[in-house]
């Protein structure tokens, strides 16, 4: 069987929104290693380093952000960038240690301790830019582990596969000018202004060619998914030619959650998860790093994790 990580840590049950916040606790809580393991048996445990997040996002983020982030609270602020991205007295440590969470596995599989591993860290990431918040994201989880692998084990190329229902736009921000990291992103169009994730967008200067991404029309369904993301996946793999692959895993695709209008269920991520798997065993060694973005029905997420977890883990 591979050797399959499943990051979790009490502390991403802080950073309390409001009982109705998309982004909430809970997601976290349905999401607690022993409540998992009774669904899952054979995975391996981690807690993150918090060690690794500060040095990490400061050197993947603008250092005023991360100062702004830090002190947003204290002076009098109770959301970032465009309101949807709350602030409480913990939310910079909760972030930090998110970004920890994400490195400290991103290092056991760039050692070989594991093969792969899932992060079931919060808040998410995918939307945080260089300079902003947006979202509900704070720090750039994928963002902050592509460059821990890049700096600390030499693994200069990356490909980041986001199949979370809104673009990957705060990724895309970090890499769009960068020729050694690649950002696949499968999402819902009409979510967002459509300047934002659509096919126009393939980076530029060192990096043209580089982003890749693919709107799906609202009520897609697996099949829809599947016909559009295998293609799309292998040709990024090949331009990428990659040597860590990340998973920004939003499961807001799914019917039952109502931030979007797709049509996915539990085992369609088990076929993604599978192609990915192939990707990443092809070109990168097997080493696939997974991190928890989207996904607010708390009624289906450690569903879909499991899903998701179970495949990574065959």
């Amino acid at each position: 069987m591979t050797a399959t990580g499943y990051l979790w840590d009490s502390g991403y049950l802080g950073h309390r929104t409001t009982a109705v916040h998309p982004e909430r606790p809970e997601r976290a809580e349905v999401l607690a290693t022993h409540e998992m393991a009774g669904r899952l048996a054979g995975f391996f445990p981690h807690k993150p380093d918090i060690h690794l997040g500060m040095p990490w996002v400061r050197r993947t983020h603008d250092a005023s952000y991360v100062s702004r982030v830090a002190e947003a609270f204290k002076a009098g602020s109770r959301s970032l960038d465009g309101g949807d991205t709350v602030v409480r007295e913990d939310t910079y440590d909760v972030s930090l240690a998110s970004a920890a969470g994400a490195c400290t596995l991103a290092r056991g599989i760039a050692t070989g301790e594991l093969d792969n591993g899932f992060c079931a860290i919060r808040p998410p990431g995918h939307h945080a830019g260089p300079q902003n918040a947006r979202g509900f994201c704070v720090f750039n989880n994928a963002a902050v582990a592509t460059r821990y692998v890049q700096h600390m084990h030499d693994l200069r190329r990356v490909l980041i596969i986001d199949w979370d229902v809104h673009p990957g736009d705060g990724t895309a921000a970090f890499f769009h000018e960068d020729s050694e990291v690649h950002v696949l992103s499968i999402h819902q169009e009409g979510l967002f202004p459509p300047s934002v994730g659509s096919i126009e967008q393939i980076g530029r200067g060192e990096g043209e060619g580089t982003i890749h991404n693919v709107p799906m029309p609202p009520k897609s369904r697996a099949l829809d998914y599947y016909r559009a993301f295998e293609p799309a996946l292998e040709a990024a793999a090949e331009a990428a030619q990659p040597d860590f692959v990340i998973i920004s895993c939003g499961f807001d695709a799914h019917a039952a959650d109502r931030v979007a209008d797709q049509m996915l269920r539990e085992d369609a991520f088990i076929k993604l998860t599978h192609m990915v798997r192939k990707v990443a065993d092809h070109y990168a060694g097997g080493r696939l790093l997974s991190l928890l973005e989207g996904g607010y029905c708390v009624d289906v997420l450690p569903r879909c994790v499991e899903a998701h977890v179970s495949a990574l883990m065959m």
